[in-house]
């Protein structure tokens, strides 16, 4: 099989646009439909919008110039064959400001209907590559135009074909709609020209879905939640006989119907949508700032309480450090401010005399005078050495007041958490 691959496409918008996917069935007309809209959006429009080609290698305007080029002489786009895929965006603004990343495949229409028919979406870790895409494609866009070709419905009611086509229809609505709070979906009818008479007799276009889809409007329409655009792409057509057999063909400077709508609607939904997001990221990063504002703020707090327990448990190790230190100096003034000091004693006693080897007290009354020296040691503080103590413990405690009060900011300063 031969495919055509473009620039690879991102599956998640940008965060100030959002992101459109176009699907359908083999012949809804999705290249006819992509290829008229990106023509007839080319220009900006009186309402200000404009679809600007945004693959880097220009394949998207080289493949819808020569989509345009067939229309415009009269021919159909060829079929995108099976295993085809072709990856096209746009980037839609309004008033130059972007909006909505427009972006699509164009697959097969078989490949699509293979893989919701068999429900192979529900697996995409299995699928082949070519089918991965096209999940990814669908799971990463916020509006989903879902295309119904009205000549498949109509010509094939009650037939095998017809109910498969409205089982693809309804099971790609369901895996859209998962994601319902993040997605806007639309039905759009294709070829809508040729069925307005048929949508006026059943009274409107939901009318004549529930007589021609009526699983798909049970489900997904009577409640009103899903939008519904009838659209024509090429609104004027001509007979062709040239070939033998006789067809209908573009006619020369064809219309188109009910594209203008559309691209409001997705204008309208796309700006609803990026407004929301942007609310929401808001307050997502509001609460998370809160949250570490406030978990900053605790930290914080736990880590000046920490400090401060710290540099009080050191102010006071240096405290009774320099208690000791004062202790230690008072003997030690003490010794160096001893002095040794001569007294004369005089002593009167006994008089004794020695008699028989021993000292024998005279009789009563007879006493005598003893002078001795006695050597002691006299400590006289200086006035000098009592200020200098005096001044030093109180200077040390100062010190160590500043010393403290200084190491305490400098951690508190260079270890809490910033606050916002």
């Amino acid at each position: 099989m031969s495919m055509s691959v473009v620039t690879p496409l991102p599956t998640t918008p940008a965060a100030d646009t959002c992101s459109v996917a176009i699907i359908g069935t083999e012949g809804t007309g999705k290249t006819v439909l992509v290829t008229t809209l990106a023509t007839r959006f080319s220009n900006i429009t009186d309402q200000g919008l404009f679809l600007k080609p945004t693959d880097n290698r220009g394949e998207t305007y080289k493949y819808i110039a020569r989509n345009w080029e067939s229309l415009s002489k009269g021919k159909w786009p060829p079929l995108t064959k099976k295993g085809e895929l072709f990856q096209l965006q746009w980037q839609l603004q309004a008033n130059h400001k972007p909006v909505a990343d427009l972006r699509m495949l164009d697959v097969s229409g078989e490949d699509l209907r293979l893989l919701f028919n068999d429900g192979q979406i529900d697996t995409p870790e299995q699928l082949p590559e070519g089918l991965r895409r096209i999940t990814d494609y669908l799971c990463g866009a916020q509006i989903v135009l879902v295309l119904v070709d009205m000549d498949d419905i109509v010509s094939n009611r009650n037939t095998e074909h017809a109910r498969e086509t409205q089982w693809v229809i309804n099971y790609a609505l369901d895996c859209a709609k998962k994601r319902r709070d993040q997605v806007r979906i639309a039905l759009v009818f294709t070829k809508s020209d040729k069925y307005e008479p048929m949508a006026k007799q059943h009274g409107g276009w939901l009318n004549t879905a529930r007589k021609y889809l009526p699983l798909v409007y049970g489900n997904h329409l009577a409640d009103g939640q899903l939008s519904v655009f009838p659209v024509a792409a090429v609104a004027n057509t001509q007979l062709d006989t040239s070939s033998g057999t006789p067809y209908q063909v573009p006619a020369p400077n064809f219309a188109s119907q009910g594209l203008e709508e559309l691209m409001n609607w997705v204008h309208i939904e796309a700006d609803a949508l990026t407004k929301a997001v942007a609310v929401k990221v808001a307050v997502e990063k509001a609460e998370q700032d809160k949250i570490a504002n406030d978990t900053a703020v605790a930290s914080a707090a736990a880590m000046r309480a920490h400090l401060f327990l710290q540099a009080t448990i050191s102010f006071g190790v240096a405290l009774i450090v320099c208690l000791l230190a004062q202790i230690i100096m008072i003997p030690v003034l003490s010794y160096l401010c001893r002095t040794q000091t001569t007294v004369k004693v005089e002593t009167t006693v006994p008089r004794q005399e020695w008699h028989a080897g021993t000292w024998i007290p005279w009789t009563s009354g007879h006493y005598e005078t003893v002078q001795d020296n006695v050597v002691y040691d006299k400590i006289e503080y200086p006035t000098s050495y009592t200020s200098v103590a005096v001044w030093d413990v109180l200077l040390t405690l100062v010190i160590l007041c500043v010393v403290w009060r200084i190491m305490y900011t400098y951690r508190c300063q260079n270890t809490s958490p910033s606050i916002t």
